[in-house]
């Protein structure tokens, strides 16, 4: 079928009205820009393309839940970027929705998070929440080759993280404020250090590798 005629199935499965489908099958090819191939067969689209207009199908009905498995799982940028802006217009709809990702660029962008690890709950909260449990504790420097094993030696150091010419480093929550600077000065001495703010990642890691804070 084509990505038209697959959104009119569900549509008809779903008990939407006629009118009703041609409406929300207008608003869903403008918002995954699937508009213009909505005359192709669903066999002829890209990968990216396919994940969307399955999604589509699913949310033509405006379910009240709805249950995603790693929905952009192999999708490009752009179209991850429609993916996110469906499940917004359902969050706004009132629509409750589970999502499992492995990345954590996604999981910040959810309201609420469970951090599993083979069925075992690591964390759970909102992201911001979840990311203050490491503020004060990432700090950004530029070292040269070979100063990540200095730093990866020191026991107060959770994770030593290359960017570039740029190390991140995440330290203890054992290690007090004061402290914190002179940590790092004495694995590296002499070099300039930056505090920036932490990741969603760096925060679970000092979560799971240095204990609860």
């Amino acid at each position: 079928m084509t990505v038209r005629e697959n959104l009119e199935y569900f549509g008809a499965l779903n008990g939407v009205p006629g009118a009703a489908t041609q409406a929300r099958i207008v608003e869903l090819l403008e918002i995954t820009d699937l508009a213009p191939f909505e005359q192709r067969q669903s066999q002829f689209l890209s990968g990216g393309m396919r994940q969307k207009l399955a999604l589509s199908c699913a949310v033509l009905h405006r379910p009240a839940l709805l249950l995603l498995d790693e929905p952009t799982t192999g999708v490009d940028p752009l179209s991850r970027r429609d993916v996110w802006q469906l499940v917004y217009g359902l969050l706004a709809d009132g629509a409750s929705i589970v999502v499992a990702t492995p990345t954590w660029e996604e999981a910040a962008r959810c309201q609420w998070l469970i951090v599993l690890d083979r069925g075992t709950v690591l964390a759970a909260g909102e992201p911001m929440e979840l990311m203050s449990k490491a503020e004060g504790l990432v700090f950004e420097l530029a070292a040269a080759p070979g100063a990540d094993q200095r730093l990866r030696a020191s026991p107060q150091i959770v994770r030593v993280a290359r960017h570039g010419s740029l190390l991140r480093v995440l330290l203890s929550h054992r290690v007090r404020d004061r402290e914190r600077a002179s940590v790092l000065a004495e694995a590296l001495p002499g070099v300039e250090l930056k505090p920036v703010s932490p990741t969603l990642e760096e925060a679970i890691v000092l979560l799971t590798r240095d204990g609860d804070a």
